[in-house]
């Protein structure tokens, strides 16, 4: 039985118990949301939302149940619910920065990118936020979809600066200086990337495209060889076979 299939059936076990043995209280509030919480993370929104209504008299105050409400409506495409559960968490937390992160997401989904870019910039300014290069990162990408490449740039940078080890941020700068003609900086992005995630496939793989677009084909060849070789059964080997297939012998 899979991770999550069994929190889930020890939780709900759990949570049978304390009605049981402790009718409506706090414990079983917080047990509903570990609940609703393996749900979210094992995308069954929908059981989630039975546990989260089942509470929702008891936890209005509590930023985490809004919090998962929004989480449990944005899976559900339900987005304007989902605004208005991240609106609320946020304003019972002010500081909470992956509220504000997950409230911009919901706004950029809506279109309303000031908005969204608005939220993403509350969140990366709060000190205490545990992972701001998940908001430094999606501000950088609606940046970029707005034609702002220089800003989004500069957040890429921050989502690095902010934690070395994160992937997408690597791969994010490299796809923005490769978009500004910029492909020996992005090759530099990629490899040190690499340096600190040692086993980052898709950082390997972009750096072996990155390669092959400034038309050094032995290189790339080489490095799509030591993917295949070194990664197999993963995405990124089936992509850098593909290159293999189609590239010219003895280049």
């Amino acid at each position: 039985m899979p991770a999550v299939c069994s929190r889930i059936l020890l939780i709900a076990l759990l949570i049978l118990a304390s009605c049981a043995h402790m009718g409506s209280g706090s414990r079983e509030v917080s047990l509903r949301l570990d609940l609703a919480e393996a749900y979210i993370a094992n995308r069954k929104p929908q059981l989630a939302m039975q546990e989260l209504m089942a509470i929702a008299d008891r936890a209005e105050g509590l930023k985490r149940y809004h919090f998962d409400l929004g989480l449990a409506y944005f899976a559900l495409d339900q987005v304007d619910d989902a605004r208005k559960a991240f609106a609320r968490t946020v304003e019972l937390d002010p500081e909470y920065g992956e509220g504000w992160n997950n409230l911009g997401r919901v706004l950029e989904a809506q279109g309303k990118w000031e908005e969204a870019k608005a939220a993403y910039e509350k969140a990366i300014a709060i000190l205490t936020y545990a992972t701001p290069e998940l908001a430094a990162t999606n501000l950088a990408r609606l940046l970029l979809r707005h034609g702002q490449a220089d800003q989004a740039e500069a957040m890429a940078r921050l989502a690095i600066r902010r934690n070395w080890l994160y992937t997408p941020g690597y791969l994010l700068l490299a796809q923005i200086q490769e978009g500004k003609g910029g492909l020996a900086a992005a090759q530099a992005t990629l490899e040190e990337g690499l340096a600190a995630n040692l086993n980052a496939v898709a950082l390997k793989l972009a750096l072996g495209e990155n390669i092959l677009r400034q038309g050094k084909t032995a290189e790339a060849k080489a490095q799509f060889h030591a993917i295949v070789k070194n990664h197999p059964g993963t995405p990124e080997a089936k992509v850098a076979q593909d290159y293999l297939d189609i590239l010219p012998e003895g280049k």
